[in-house]
């Protein structure tokens, strides 16, 4: 019964899927392939690129930079939010800034980060400044939601620190950082794309699709559009599987503690 409820989940999203290319491919039809290719002209830009080795060179430089853009957010954004969390005074110095880097438009910062770094650290140092803050919040927000009468409880019984935060703080503060880090996922790669596009870095998607803008290549421009949104796609898809699991784990530990 169960698997039969799958396929026709599976099949309904085939089917929900077929219908977004029929629409996409009158659209195409009516408008005309130089401004909206269609989805084979699009696959057949795809394929062009994929057979390209150099198009693989610009996929891995950009997926290194969010790799390092979500690595130092998620660090950077947790531990500001673990002390902003557990000290008032902490947060109220950080807030400001906190809240300036969400109201500034992105394209403030990339035109200031243009000038003073390298084309090529410029999407990393974006990226961390705009996910660095959704870490951040929602960290504090599973910090103050910990179960006070465990945190007194522990002092009752004179337990260790490391260990409320190894059986109180992190169970309960995971899933709220869980959800911050799947936003920043899917959120760094629209941010250091756009950076790489703006900053003209070579080696990477958004040069690509620079030149394609230059040179009117539409057809590339929605084949490196597909690609980033697979890319994006299975990252978080992936990322989701591994705090999915790391959540039930560490939530066992903690009934098996108790």
């Amino acid at each position: 019964m169960m698997n039969f409820s799958l396929n026709k989940n599976a099949i309904r999203k085939i089917n929900v899927f077929v219908i977004w290319l029929v629409i996409w491919g009158i659209i195409a039809h009516f408008i005309g392939a130089f401004y909206f290719p269609s989805p084979l002209e699009t696959a057949a830009a795809i394929w062009r690129i994929l057979a390209d080795y150099k198009s693989y060179l610009s996929i891995v430089h950009s997926i290194i930079r969010v790799g390092i853009v979500f690595v130092l957010s998620a660090l950077l954004g947790i531990i500001l939010g673990v002390f902003c969390g557990l000290n008032k005074r902490v947060f109220e110095f950080f807030q400001p800034l906190l809240v300036s880097i969400k109201s500034i438009p992105v394209i403030s910062f990339i035109v200031i980060a243009i000038i003073h770094l390298q084309s090529s650290n410029v999407p990393i140092f974006i990226g961390v400044l705009v996910c660095l803050p959704i870490v951040c919040y929602n960290t504090i927000e599973g910090v103050k939601n910990v179960d006070s009468a465990l945190i007194e409880m522990g002092n009752v019984y004179e337990v260790s620190l490391a260990r409320l935060v190894r059986e109180i703080y992190i169970p309960s503060t995971l899933p709220y950082i869980a959800a911050g880090l799947l936003t920043s996922v899917g959120l760094s790669w629209r941010i250091v794309v756009a950076s790489e596009v703006l900053s003209t870095v070579r080696h990477s998607i958004g040069f690509n699709l620079y030149r394609a803008m230059i040179f009117l290549q539409t057809a590339d421009a929605f084949a490196w559009t597909v690609i980033i949104v697979v890319l994006s796609m299975f990252f978080e898809k992936t990322l989701a599987l591994i705090l999915n699991r790391a959540t039930k784990q560490r939530t066992h530990k903690v009934v098996y503690t108790r």
